[in-house]
C-alpha cells in the first residue's frame, strides 16, 4: 500500500522532509487517521504510528490508497514515502518551523563561540527541534558548540568541560529571544542542601536571594544531577523564564546558564 500524509500548517514550511517527496495533488485518497503534532518534524516521525493529540501547530492525515472514481477540484500538497535513505542535512533551519514560545529568531553559529552573538541587553537561548520533533530550549554558554554528525545525520549540540557534559543532537534549531508569556516554566524547585537550609529564590529579580551575600546552589543539564555551588553572591544574579526552562544570569556574564534545580544557601 503507498503511504501518502497530508500536512495541514498553521506556517508552511517549504522545505521537502527527508525520505517524503512533496507533491501537489487532486486525488482523493482513503484517510486512514489524522493526528496532531507541534511541529513539521513530529507530525513526520509520529504519525504514522500512533496520532498523539497534543498543543497543536501541525495538523497530520495519513492517506491510503486513491479512490480512482472522485478528483479534487483544488491541488493540495502533499508528501509522499519514497524511500529510507537520508541525504545529509544542510539546512538547519529548513523544519524549525513556526515556534511559538519565542519572539524573534536569528541563525545558529556553527561551529562559533558563542553560538548567538552576545549583544547588550539581549538574552539568547538556543531552540532546537529534535528528531521526533519535539522542541528543546538550551543556553548560549560559550563552552557551547554546534557541529554536525555525519553517522546522525543531524546537528550536535555539545558541551564538555571540566565541570560537566552534554550532547544534544537536533534536527533544526535557532538563537531565540523569549520569555515566559506564551510558555510559563514550571516551579523552580529546591536542589539538596544537606544539612544547610535551603531557601527559596526570588524570580526576576536583581538579588535573587533575600540575603545578598548567600550563594546559589543549582542543578543544571550538564553535570548529571550533582549540585553545583554558584560561587558569584546571590545580590549579582537573576533568575528569568525564558520559552520554558529557567537561566541563571550572574553580574557581567553575558548569557544565563540552564537551570533545573535552585536553593539560596
Amino acid at each position: 500500500m503507498l503511504a501518502f500524509l497530508l500536512i495541514l500548517f498553521t506556517s508552511v514550511e517549504k522545505v521537502s522532509p527527508f525520505c517524503l517527496e512533496a507533491i501537489n495533488s487532486t486525488e482523493h485518497f482513503v484517510i486512514i487517521e489524522s493526528c496532531s503534532m507541534i511541529t513539521q518534524r513530529a507530525c513526520e516521525y509520529n504519525c504514522e504510528k500512533s496520532p498523539r493529540p497534543q498543543n497543536s501547530a501541525v495538523h497530520c492525515t495519513l492517506l491510503g490508497e486513491p479512490i480512482k472514481s472522485e478528483v479534487c477540484i483544488v491541488p493540495m500538497l502533499i508528501y509522499r514515502k519514497v524511500g529510507k535513505d537520508r541525504k545529509d542535512r544542510t539546512n538547519m533551519t529548513g523544519q524549525y518551523g513556526a515556534d511559538p514560545c519565542v519572539r524573534e529568531t536569528i541563525t545558529v553559529g556553527f561551529d562559533a563561540n558563542p553560538i548567538c552573538p552576545f549583544k547588550q541587553g539581549t538574552d539568547y537561548v538556543v531552540r532546537v527541534v529534535l528528531e521526533d520533533g519535539s522542541r528543546r530550549t538550551m543556553d548560549n554558554d560559550v563552552n557551547n558548540r554546534i557541529s554536525y554528525s555525519r553517522t546522525t545525520r543531524m546537528w550536535q549540540y555539545k558541551y564538555s568541560t571540566y565541570s560537566g557534559n552534554l550532547l544534544v543532537s537536533f534536527v533544526a534549531g535557532m538563537c531565540a529571544i523569549a520569555d515566559g508569556s506564551n510558555c510559563p516554566c514550571s516551579p523552580l524547585g529546591p536542589v539538596d542542601t544537606g544539612s544547610r537550609v535551603a531557601n527559596p529564590v526570588l524570580i526576576n529579580k536583581l538579588g535573587a536571594c533575600e540575603k545578598p551575600e548567600w550563594s546559589i546552589w543549582m542543578l543544571w543539564d550538564k553535570n548529571s544531577g550533582a549540585v553545583y555551588k554558584r560561587p558569584t553572591k546571590c545580590a549579582e544574579s537573576r533568575l528569568a523564564c525564558q520559552a520554558g526552562e529557567w537561566f541563571l544570569y550572574e553580574g557581567d556574564r553575558q548569557y544565563g546558564i540552564l537551570t533545573l534545580k535552585a536553593s539560596c544557601v
